[in-house]
């Protein structure tokens, strides 16, 4: 069948989503998509709460609708001395302390 295709043509232009004329997503050049974000930085870029009704896993951290643990060593520069509760161990959420 035929190929539908939904974006622009310049070779820097974002691609923007907006509903009731607020812009509420933007894939940018590079290819980062940001929620809530004109500017990107990140594959994923996203402002305001988040919510997943399954695993998160990210590189050195997994969370659950429980449990968030972190897999990166207690020696590493970011590890347990930044944010003890995360040492290879599990914290109960509802929040962890920013930066963690």
């Amino acid at each position: 069948g035929a190929l539908n295709i939904i974006g622009t043509m310049g070779a820097s232009e974002p691609l923007a989503i907006r509903t009731g004329s607020v812009e509420r997503m933007r894939i940018d050049s590079t290819g980062n998509v940001g929620i809530g974000q004109t500017s990107p930085t990140y594959n994923l870029d996203v402002t305001g709460l988040g919510h997943f009704t399954g695993l998160v896993d990210a590189a050195n951290f997994v969370a659950t609708s429980s449990t968030a643990t972190s897999t990166k060593p207690a020696s590493s520069t970011r590890g347990a001395a930044h944010c003890p509760k995360l040492a290879g161990t599990s914290a109960s959420i509802p929040r962890l302390s920013a930066g963690c």
